[in-house]
């Protein structure tokens, strides 16, 4: 049997393991960044931003809608401690913009790894933005898909819990994982 939680239902639970000044960043609909926020602040995290990803790339529609080619990535921090932040101040332009461009995963959701697949460029630029292996940083994905947060932490020496319900995309995790060495 799978259980699937809602960041929702997930907050409580893994908000009490960040550390001071941890941070959870998640990915989210424009239409709930309020409701994340309130669940953010439920669980006793300080809301900082909402980032938005600009998908270069957006799937076509197959209805009359708009393309959704934008998607929030809601940033919180646990209090008790200065996060780490490694964009400097003196620095200007796309380290400090808090609109991130650039493609989505190419092909259709059957082609991907999984249908809410992200990008591996994108994780490796938040997790280089909030995440330091010389500093023993770990990160936590407990909606872990296919694993591309894993591929990008291996990828950058930093260790990683990850948690996916779904078998199916388990087994997607370890294929992708072996792949990247």
């Amino acid at each position: 049997e799978i259980y699937t939680l809602s960041l929702h239902d997930a907050l409580p639970i893994f908000a009490p393991v960040l550390r001071p000044g941890g941070q959870l960043l998640a990915f989210c609909p424009l239409e709930a960044i309020g409701s994340y926020e309130l669940a953010c602040q439920t669980a006793g995290l300080e809301y900082r931003q909402t980032l938005f990803w600009v998908k270069s790339n957006p799937a076509p529609m197959h209805r009359p809608v708009y393309s959704s080619s934008v998607e929030a990535i809601i940033w919180a921090v646990k209090p008790g401690a200065t996060p780490f932040f490694a964009p400097s101040v003196s620095k200007i332009g796309a380290d400090l913009s808090n609109v991130l461009t650039g493609p989505g995963v190419p092909g259709s959701a059957l082609e991907r790894f999984h249908p809410t697949q992200k990008p591996e460029w994108l994780i490796e630029r938040l997790l280089r933005n909030h995440a330091s292996a010389e500093l023993s940083h770990h990160v936590l994905d407990p909606f872990s898909g296919s694993g591309t947060t894993g591929v990008v932490c291996r990828k950058l020496n930093l260790t990683c819990t990850m948690i996916e319900a779904d078998k199916e995309y388990v087994q997607k995790t370890f294929v992708r994982l072996e792949a990247a060495g």
